[in-house]
């Protein structure tokens, strides 16, 4: 299933007026469109139906309906959601748990059954309700509070501020608080929300009306209470905190006092007015905190998106997000192909890596480019591009791309940084991973960020124990011919050094795969025996492996050679590794393992051998790149 126009999720959001169009606003991104839809604005109620109504019309071209506030979903859209396989979510807030526990709990079990309903609630004890009428429910909180630096307490007497509408007056403690009021004559309250009419107010009390920008009103307080018969997580409870107020209400949050009765108010207003008039009140740092933690616009945004995510794929079928397009180098992009095949993933694999021709090279980049839509991710193995027209099709259809470095195109970028053109569209496009850690430190360098991944996965074998007779030395020497799947160069995998090492120590014969030797005039124990499919039976007649490139990735044949106990010489520091960083080194360690294995000494090297079969095996590589690869879909999904 590809998720609304150009592979953007697509969600309508009703519900509450106040929270439909901010939670719109903060969702919304390059991936996410959401379009708020207020039934409650007609003034008739004939008007409001034909609005709900209306959402039918768009319900087939959008990805999931969320509505913020119940306690009811309109049957017409919980039946037409359901006939389209599209989730709804309903997120409960407060007083609409209240109505389900007292009048229409019933019903909501009745709507609940027809399997396209979700329940989330804006704060745990509205689960605990909910479960008390039979409705499971997951907490995520819907408050969103702007990072804004708070202005200084202000000067003169306590300010208490208070949220109190006509219409609910008694429902958020009216009465207590104007008893309060009166009780602390000095302490000014203002009240938002209402504008007192009919209420009988001491002096000390000024309602305000409804205040569209609240920041100058937080600046004029030092504290808020909220004593309301039932509550969701407020957000002006948030609000405050965030603005370092103190804040009194009668449910537990962090940086909140926890207040019940009305002598529990006037005790903490106290003590705050003799703060206040000795001139050391302070902000309310752990509130400010928590908020900042919790409730930063950006983790809200991210956990929405994320939940609406889980919504929609649990409506698509068991195998939805499991998608991948995986390309590149040909022999590293189908082992990737395998291992995300048996961590269940579905996975088309297109050769864009070494083709025959210029036409072979077109056909597989249609073929990828085509795939773009019907996948959650693109795969690439091996740089230092992505195709162009293949990028464009993933900033379309916005698919993410990670691209895993695998060696010599990080060098081809360190060395020619200037040529390689930005491939990042969008913010996030492009994740890059990187197959060593010491190809991490150079891609930064040129300014790419990248996450050792390492893709080598040994398996399971029976260690042939090291060959009697002469010490044989496995080297990997490629040229550039059509028989050589990978291209590479004779010269860059240290051929030259090879065959001069080889002429001084004689009595050490050097197996050659990968190439033919072509045009060369090795020496006498210098054997080639072209590209090798069995690579058991070659390790099994080694001892050591030497890998003296100009530059290399995580080498396969590295940790191959590690987990068959064989040694391996090589340029990098790498545990159970002898490092060689020029000719010199390496003849050194040569001899030395010469002189061991002559001398009866030399066993497997159970040091290597451990290392990669704790660190590299199969299983645990399966699933790291599976992960991996469902956490950057995941995350460019949900920002």
């Amino acid at each position: 299933m590809i998720f609304g126009k150009l592979g953007r999720r697509k969600v309508l959001i009703t519900g509450i007026p106040l929270f439909i169009e901010k939670t719109a606003q903060l969702i919304e991104n390059n991936v996410w469109r959401a379009r708020a839809v207020n039934t409650e604005s007609p003034k008739t109620k004939v008007k409001r139906q034909l609005r709900s109504l209306g959402m039918l019309r768009h319900l087939p071209s959008y990805d999931a309906v969320y509505q913020i506030g119940g306690p009811i979903v309109v049957p017409y859209l919980l039946h037409a959601a359901k006939a389209l396989g599209k989730p709804i979510i309903l997120h409960w807030v407060g007083s609409d748990v209240l109505q389900a526990m007292r009048t229409v709990g019933e019903e909501v079990r009745l709507q609940d059954r027809t399997g396209s309903l979700i329940h989330w609630v804006d704060a745990p004890w509205l689960a605990d309700e909910l479960k008390v009428v039979g409705i499971k429910s997951t907490v995520l909180p819907l408050c969103a509070v702007p990072d804004a630096c708070p202005t200084p307490m202000p000067g003169g007497p306590l300010t208490v501020l208070l949220y109190l509408p006509d219409e609910r007056f008694d429902f958020y403690g009216g009465p207590t608080m104007m008893a309060v009021a009166r009780q602390l004559p000095d302490v000014q309250f203002l009240v938002v929300g209402g504008r007192g009419k009919n209420k009988k107010a001491p002096p000390n009390v000024t309602f305000l009306g409804w205040i569209p920008d609240m920041e100058t009103v937080y600046a004029r307080c030092h504290c808020f209470v909220r004593l309301a018969n039932h509550d969701g997580l407020s957000f002006m409870v948030a609000e405050a905190l965030g603005q370092g107020r103190h804040v009194f209400w009668n449910y537990e949050l962090p940086g909140v006092t926890t207040i019940t009765h009305e002598s529990e108010i006037i005790h903490g207003l106290t003590a705050l007015r003799r703060q206040q008039f000795e001139g050391n009140l302070p902000l309310n740092a752990a509130g400010r905190t928590y908020v900042a933690e919790t409730f930063d616009a950006r983790s809200v945004a991210k956990r929405i998106r994320l939940g609406l995510d889980e919504a929609i794929r649990s409506h698509s079928g068991p195998q939805a997000g499991k998608r991948a397009l995986v390309c590149g180098l040909p022999i590293f992009a189908a082992r990737a192909a395998s291992t995300l095949r048996a961590s269940g993933w579905r996975v088309r694999l297109v050769n864009t890596g070494a083709p025959k021709s210029r036409i072979d090279d077109r056909i597989a980049l249609l073929k990828a480019v085509a795939s773009v839509p019907f996948n959650d991710i693109v795969y690439q193995i091996g740089g230092p591009v992505v195709y162009p027209q293949l990028l464009q099709a993933c900033r379309k259809f916005r698919r993410p791309v990670v691209l895993h470095w695998a060696g010599t195109d990080v060098l081809q970028v360190t060395t020619r940084p200037n040529g390689i053109a930005r491939m990042d569209g969008q913010p996030g496009l492009v994740k890059h991973w990187a197959v060593a850690p010491w190809l991490v430190e150079e891609l930064e360098s040129v300014g790419i960020h990248s996450t050792y991944v390492p893709p080598n996965a040994v398996l399971d074998v029976n260690v042939p124990p090291l060959p009697q007779g002469r010490l044989h030395a496995l080297v990997y020497l490629p040229e550039v011919d059509a028989h050589n799947p990978t291209g590479g160069s004779y010269e860059f995998y240290g051929g030259g050094a090879i065959a001069r090492i080889a002429q001084k120590i004689p009595d050490v014969t050097f197996l050659c795969v990968g190439g033919h030797g072509l045009d060369k005039t090795p020496p006498a124990n210098m054997l080639f025996v072209g590209w090798q499919r069995d690579m058991q039976a070659i390790y099994g007649k080694c001892h050591v492996l030497i890998r003296l490139t100009k530059h290399d990735g995580l080498s396969n044949m590295v940790t191959e050679a590690l987990n068959y106990g064989r040694y391996v010489i090589w340029i990098y520091p790498f545990t159970g590794v002898l490092q060689a960083k020029n000719q010199e080194e390496l003849e050194a360690h040569l001899i030395m393992l010469r002189d061991k294995h002559n001398a009866g000494e030399l066993g497997l090297n159970q040091t290597g051998m451990s290392y990669v079969r704790a660190n590299f095996h199969i299983s645990s590589i399966k699933a790291q790149i599976a992960r991996r690869l469902e956490e950057a879909s995941l995350e460019y999904r949900v920002g």
